[in-house]
């Protein structure tokens, strides 16, 4: 009997200590955060070690959302739109020097699977794991790059709620990792150490690039690799603090949420009912909301009376979005500032008149509108302008003004339908930001909605910042400013405008555009500069005018003035102050482009791997700036006093005949100032605009000469057919006399078509209007042909320059007098610093 009763207890000891090992221990993490009771800002470390966290782009991260229902605190989680948290605390540094190791683990419900969505990473490179590549789980050390093997598009079609529980693990001492999708190994394999700086971020990657889009809850990290059961356990629900969900007095509060507000299990009842405050009441804050309520419905803090401490008790604030009354706010109370509008809920009751004395405390706002007025300032902007947020009160000008303060930093919503795209655009200290330095996060930009008028011309007026750190890459890249039928929120080519970098053509979708562009990228790049370019009709119009040189030099922080202005009649000015290499363009040329009211106004702005902080301040748009007509002849006044000097020289309410003043045909070229204004686009002052000894008048752009009367020339081009002859002095009569009468058509750039040029022949020597007259070839002023490097075999020493990836091994052209050798292009070009556009 003795022997039998030894057996059964060791049976026993032996089965207890199997089921005690199937549960693996979870040891405490460096932090977790559960969102439970968060607000405001701060997200709370709920381990141990009082790792808080920081909402950094509070317009893009909403705290108390939906939590993950198979997670141990399934009542609240949070919502990530390309939203950030900062973990300053968390210091990778041991990690990326290969001594120590990590896991990082959270629920995930994504809601936009494409591209790059990044959860967790550095400040600077590193870390970067997330979901990328088209929708796998993913784990990055910026450079040692690794996809799951299943794709989260085809997983989550068959899954009920769309949550997921991702790990990732990395053994500094083994240089390895693995990524975890609920609770299972999806990939595992070598992993050196991430590179880079800084501390722990989530919401994207290298400081908030490339950003997660979707809910998350749970979200934890440890400074070990956990084992795989311990993954197995969060995957199946266990808390990350190791907290159960254990209820021994049963009143629906699990104890561990209990012992951690109170300590105990009698303060909070969640049987009771109140009226509080008080222990065991069912309401024991006294905020009018039961205990059970602010744990399931409400997800507030019921030891608190106001947990956002916004001035207003968690059971006013109804969360419905709507007004009814003091107490029925319809704010959030797990938002201090409902409306980011940057006024606490508690000081905005629209009940109220604003008060002139004390308007910070009575602004009399409306606590859901972060607009009150709707006049395009929000409510807190108001008050820092000293202006009634109740009473629309914009500027008196026709256009667009924003001077940017009165936003807390990091609003990417300025609440007047405006639009930031891309992670590095956002309000920072009073000013807008577009790129940051030493942050290659891309492409941004800034678009303001159609203004209508604009077609009738715009004037653009701001202040800038440019500023580049010593060290690391030169500056780059640059910005623009576009106005276009792009759509709102695109992210445009930057210092390329709306086309697309390297010679990638035209961005989809755009067809008409005028852009003011600064190219700050290589110090000393022929590419460098300042310049105005157009798209006309989908066409790349290409440089209408540019000014090469540096603009911001290594180390440097250039501040400034630009100022653009825009109408059909007069074309294009540039002007930019404070810069290394300055444009001044007046009157540039822009009939390519076709402007409409419809068009939006875009600043497109990139840094890729390189350098660059820009800041916008003071900006203005202007429109119906052209439009005054006190003479009341049809012609604006700005265009009379820029063309003549006077309002009483040019007279569109005369037809003639001229000249002289007041006549209608001021310089008496035969059209008369009005149809020089609107239909021919032509100097009135000036007989012959283009200068190719050719009246305006009979330069009638038909493309077809008709007699010396009617040439078919344009009138605001000299050289129409580009042939080198200027129009005046190809009389189309068919007889070669000499250079000043060539008999060509200035119409047609080889009259003779004998696939030479006119121009090319009158300079040759050979009759332009004989086929059979071809003679040699004039001496080029370049020629290459790639036998001897790109070494110009012209006789003028313009020797090329290879920039990239460029190289002289392939074969040339069959047909060619050099077929030996020939260049390849893949991506680099050449530069020739001696031949000067």
């Amino acid at each position: 009997m003795k022997s039998i009763l030894l057996k059964l207890v060791t049976l026993i000891t032996v089965f207890g200590s199997f089921s005690l090992s199937a549960h693996a221990q979870i040891p405490d993490p460096a932090f977790y955060f559960d969102f439970e009771g968060d607000s405001g800002d701060t997200v709370v470390d709920k381990g141990i070690n009082g790792n808080d966290g920081i909402v950094t782009r509070p317009g893009q991260t909403t705290l108390g959302d939906e939590g993950a229902p198979g997670g141990s605190t399934p009542a609240t989680g949070a919502s990530f739109t390309d939203g950030l948290i900062e973990v300053s605390s968390i210091d990778v540094s041991e990690i990326i020097s290969q001594d120590g190791s990590y896991t990082l683990s959270a629920w995930l419900k994504p809601t936009d699977l494409g591209g790059d969505k990044f959860f967790f990473g550095q400040t600077s490179e590193g870390i970067h794991n997330g979901i990328r590549n088209g929708g796998f789980l993913h784990q990055a050390h910026w450079g040692a790059d690794t996809n799951g093997a299943t794709n989260l598009n085809n997983y989550l079609n068959n899954d009920d709620d769309g949550w997921i529980h991702a790990a990732w693990t990395y053994d500094g001492a083994s240089d390895t990792g693995k990524i975890y999708l609920d609770g299972n190994i999806d990939w595992e394999g070598n992993k050196r150490a991430p590179n880079g700086s800084g501390n722990l971020i989530i919401g994207g990657r290298n400081g908030g690039g490339y950003g997660y889009v979707g809910l998350a809850d749970d979200i934890a990290m440890w400074d070990e690799v956990l084992s795989d059961g311990a993954i197995e356990e969060l995957a199946n629900g266990a808390s990350p603090s190791g907290a159960s969900q254990e209820d021994d007095d049963e009143d629906g509060l699990p104890d561990s949420y209990e012992e951690r507000l109170v300590d105990n299990l009698e303060d909070l009842n969640g049987n009771g009912v109140g009226p509080g405050p008080g222990s065991g009441t069912g309401d024991f804050d006294g905020d009018g909301l039961t205990d059970l309520d602010e744990y399931e419905e409400t997800r507030t803090n019921p030891i608190k009376k106001d947990t956002d401490e916004d001035g207003l008790s968690d059971g006013v604030e109804t969360n419905t979005g709507e007004w009814v009354s003091a107490n029925a706010t319809g704010t959030d109370p797990l938002n201090a500032d409902s409306d980011n509008d940057n006024l606490l809920d508690g000081v905005e009751n629209p009940d109220l008149p604003y008060s002139e004395d004390d308007p910070e405390d009575q602004p009399g706002s409306d606590p859901n509108i972060a607009d009150t007025d709707g006049d395009g300032s929000p409510d807190g902007r108001e008050i820092v302008l000293e202006t009634n947020p109740t009473v629309e009160d914009q500027p008196d000008i026709e256009g667009y003004v924003n001077s940017f303060d009165g936003y807390p930093d990091g609003t990417t919503d300025l609440g007047d339908g405006t639009l930031m795209a891309g992670a590095s655009a956002s309000v920072v200290d009073g000013r807008l930001q577009l790129t940051i330095d030493n942050q290659g996060l891309g492409y941004a930009s800034f678009s303001i909605p159609a203004i209508e008028g604009s077609s009738k011309g715009f004037r653009i007026s701001f202040d800038y910042e440019l500023n580049d750190s010593p060290g690391a890459n030169d500056p780059a890249d640059g910005f623009s400013i576009n106005y276009g039928d792009a759509t709102l929120g695109e992210l445009g080519g930057a210092e390329e405008g709306m086309s697309k970098p390297d010679n990638g053509g035209v961005i989809p979708g755009v067809t008409e555009n005028i852009s003011f562009e600064v190219d700050t990228w290589r110090n000393g790049d022929a590419e460098q500069g300042l310049n105005i370019s157009g798209v006309g009709q989908s066409n790349d119009l290409g440089q209408l005018a540019f000014e090469n040189g540096i603009i911001l030099e290594d180390g440097s922080r250039k501040e400034g003035t630009i100022e653009i202005s825009w109408n059909p009649q007069l074309g294009a000015s540039f002007k930019t102050t404070g810069m290394t290499t300055n444009a001044d363009f007046v009157d540039v040329d822009t009939a390519g482009f076709t402007a409409d009211d419809g068009h939006n106004f875009i600043f497109s702005a990139r840094v890729g791997g390189a350098n660059q902080d820009l800041f916008i301040d003071n900006l203005v748009i202007e429109v119906g700036i052209f439009d005054g007509d006190d003479d009341g002849d049809a012609i604006p006044d700005f265009y009379e006093n820029e063309i003549a000097g006077n309002l009483t020289d040019l007279n569109g309410n005369e037809a003639g005949p001229g000249p002289g003043a007041g006549t209608g045909d001021f310089d008496g070229d035969g059209l008369t100032d009005l149809d020089e204004y609107e239909e021919t686009r032509t100097n009135p002052t000036k007989v012959d605009t283009d200068g190719d000894d050719l009246n305006d008048g009979v330069e009638t752009n038909t493309g077809t000469y008709v007699s010396a009367t009617n040439t078919g020339t344009d009138p605001n081009k000299a050289d129409s057919d580009k042939d080198g002859l200027v129009d005046g002095v190809e009389t189309n009569t068919g007889t070669f006399v000499d250079e000043e009468n060539t008999g060509t058509d200035p119409n047609e750039s080889d009259t003779d078509g004998d696939d030479y040029g006119d121009g090319a022949e009158v300079a040759g020597g050979t009759d332009p209007l004989d086929p059979n007259s071809k003679g040699a070839l004039p001496a080029p002023f370049l020629y290459l042909d790639f036998e001897d490097s790109s070494n110009d075999l012209s006789g003028n020493g313009h020797n090329g320059e290879v920039d990239g990836a460029v190289s002289f091994d392939v074969e040339g052209a069959d047909g060619g007098p050099t077929p030996t050798t020939g260049a390849n292009f893949t991506g680099g070009h050449l530069d020739f610093f001696d031949v000067d556009m």
